[in-house]
């Protein structure tokens, strides 16, 4: 069994592409749209130009719709990008950048899109009041103890980094190939694992920046998850190899059997069988091998609020001091 622990090495763009550096990505800003003529708007028909446009605008560009096949920006830097879609205008207009299925520039977007999308960051937005959130779990945990109301009071206030990674598990054996989505997030501080995110949280969340020191926080964060993600992967290679092992073993009796034969047979030819044995129990150990790749395809840095909330019991019971996730 193989396990392969490292992040797809990034393809280099053809030609130069208008974004910023991956590790300075910013929030998504949607950038006000206007048509090339006045009184006069104008909708974009093609897929690609749709595609250029919310590229463009994610990466804080000014974007304008010229006619129904061309599209120009004014990117951060300054710069202009005009792209279209009509060879004739392309090569009417060099300021123009012809944008169809295999071209230079289309390439160099995808692999920025594909790049900026393996590394994000969100920002959770608070969703409960501390104080009454830390006395409904306490009221929970403390029902055994003291049935009595309680009070809380909030004493410290602050953020929790987590990164959720998200490995493409590859498992291989005889019976074919299957691929499955794993996700798992750990809290940077403390590596301990806490929930992935749910549909629900991920809609109300708010894009924020990659850090800038996101690479030793990631590092850190894939030791305790992989750490995690090693005996569920260990366990799927140990299934898959019981599951074809009888199978294996008559074929290896079937090999060991034919070639004793052949050994004792013909002294002559003993030297070619004993090859020959060796040749096939080598391709009968590729037939039957079992392979399991896990492989990191992105990571979202995920910002959250916690809470220290003091619980006070009735009078004659300590002082509880819980931590609230917000």
């Amino acid at each position: 069994m193989r396990w392969f622990w490292q992040r797809r090495r990034q393809r280099q763009p053809t030609v130069a592409s208008p974004s910023a550096a991956l590790t300075h990505a910013e929030a998504v800003q949607r950038a006000p749209t206007s048509s090339g003529r006045i009184g006069q708007p104008r909708q974009l028909t093609g897929d690609l130009l749709i595609l250029a446009r919310d590229y463009l605008q994610s990466i804080g560009g000014r974007v304008r719709v010229e006619d129904e096949d061309v599209l120009s920006a004014t990117l951060s830097d300054g710069s202009l990008a005009r792209y279209t879609t009509a060879l004739a205008k392309a090569r009417a207009d060099e300021s123009m950048t012809l944008l169809v299925e295999g071209s230079e520039a289309l390439a160099a977007m995808l692999d920025d899109i594909a790049a900026r999308s393996r590394f994000t960051a969100l920002r959770l937005t608070p969703a409960a009041d501390p104080v009454a959130l830390a006395i409904e779990q306490g009221r929970v945990m403390l029902h055994w103890r003291t049935p009595a109301p309680l009070s809380a009071r909030m004493v410290r206030q602050e953020e929790s980094v987590a990164v959720e990674l998200a490995y493409l598990v590859v498992a291989r054996d005889r019976q074919g190939r299957q691929d499955v989505w794993m996700r798992q997030a750990v809290e940077i501080a403390s590596g301990r694992p806490v929930p992935v995110l749910s549909d629900t949280v991920l809609a109300s969340a708010q894009p924020d920046s990659v850090p800038t020191d996101y690479e030793p926080r990631l590092a850190h964060a894939r030791t305790f998850a992989e750490r995690i993600l090693g005996e569920p992967l260990a366990a799927t290679g140990v299934f898959l190899w019981q599951r074809s092992l009888d199978e294996y073993r008559r074929r290896l009796e079937e090999v060991t059997t034919t070639f004793d034969r052949l050994q004792r047979e013909s002294q002559e030819t003993a030297r070619a069988a004993k090859l020959g044995r060796k040749r096939e129990l080598s391709a009968l150990s590729e037939v039957y091998a079992v392979d399991v790749e896990a492989q990191l395809e992105s990571a979202c840095f995920i910002t959250s609020n916690l809470a220290q909330v003091v619980l006070y019991p009735p009078k004659g019971h300590a002082e509880l001091l819980v931590r609230v996730d917000l």
